[in-house]
């Protein structure tokens, strides 16, 4: 493989673009289903345990950071800011889910065609043909 394929792979973009994407595509990925958070708590208990761990042992620093008991203020605002997310982040679920449109009998009649029903206009051709199959009678009557 030449120097030239090499930088340009996949129909001539170049490889750094793919690169780019792909990173781009991971860290959208983990913005949306809450990366960052874990990230900034990472970061605040790494800051906790490296604090308690110059003023006592080690055991102690790990128990003070993970217990809950000793919140640094970044673990603080990271909780209120979650919080906040989530009330200003709620949506209400409806009871019922219509994936149907239902017509109202007042504003058109049963009466009309297929074609009066549908919300835009559009040309609905008639079938001039029967179809190739035709269904089971069977499991008609």
């Amino acid at each position: 493989m030449t120097e030239s394929t090499a930088l340009f792979r996949n129909n001539g973009v170049p490889t750094a673009f793919i690169r780019f994407g792909q990173v781009l595509m991971i860290a959208a990925l983990l913005a949306a289903s809450g990366g960052h958070w874990v990230a900034l708590q990472s970061v605040a208990w790494g800051t906790m345990l490296v604090d308690y761990g110059r003023t006592s042992r080690f055991c102690e620093a790990v128990s003070k950071t993970f217990d809950g008991n000793h919140p640094c203020a970044l673990c603080k605002s990271i909780e209120k800011s979650r919080a906040a997310e989530k009330k200003t982040g709620a949506q209400v679920v409806p009871d019922k889910l219509d994936l149907f449109w239902q017509q109202d009998a007042r504003i058109a009649p049963p009466l009309l065609s297929f074609r009066d029903h549908l919300p835009f206009r559009c040309a609905v051709e008639c079938r001039a043909h029967l179809p190739l199959l035709q269904p089971p009678r069977a499991l008609l009557g």
